[in-house]
């Protein structure tokens, strides 16, 4: 993987560079602020080229939070905050056991178990 993100996407990284060393935008303007902010991201933002184990895009995370921006309407009439704090530890389980290819029943049997052996979720 490292190989072809080295010789597929390193190229069109450098041409990026390369484009960002010819602009010369105005410093206060939104141009200006952006262009500013990814010359001074740039170790960051080059990061996944020469570590396999970074994604390449972010769609990942974004996939696994789908589930509780879709529900957010579900749960605008919750009982309060205790309850928003159950649904986004829940809702935490469920994802982790998903990316770790784990038995969400199983998961949850024992979340559930925890969750009842506690009096209080805290604040």
């Amino acid at each position: 993987m490292l190989e072809i993100r080295q010789r597929e996407s390193k190229p069109i990284v450098d041409s990026i560079w390369q484009l960002m060393s010819e602009t010369n935008p105005i410093n206060k303007s939104k141009l200006g602020r952006a262009y500013t902010y990814m010359v001074n991201q740039r170790e960051q933002l080059e990061v996944f080229l020469n570590d396999p184990g970074v994604a390449i895009s972010n769609n990942i995370a974004e996939r696994s939070i789908k589930t509780s921006v879709i529900g957010r309407k579900n749960w605008l009439f919750s009982t309060g905050q205790r309850g928003a704090k159950a649904n986004a530890l829940f809702l935490g389980l469920f994802e982790t056991a998903i990316a770790n290819h784990l038995d969400f029943k199983k998961i949850l049997n024992l979340s559930v178990h925890l969750l009842t052996s506690v009096r209080r979720i805290p604040n």
